[in-house]
């Protein structure tokens, strides 16, 4: 049985992001702009692929 992937623009619901800001998981919808912009800025690191 192969799983479905989705790709973000055919994806059949909104899924809501969190991310830990200052101690506390909150969701990314509810930052200010600025700290949006700052979190799809961010380069993300995988250990597996950097060989660690």
């Amino acid at each position: 049985m192969r799983m479905k992937v989705y790709s973000p623009e055919e994806f059949p619901v909104a899924v809501e992001v969190y991310s830990r800001v200052v101690g506390y998981l909150r969701p990314v919808n509810q930052w200010s702009d600025g700290k949006q912009a700052e979190f799809f800025d961010r380069k993300t690191f995988d250990r597996v692929f950097a060989g660690l």
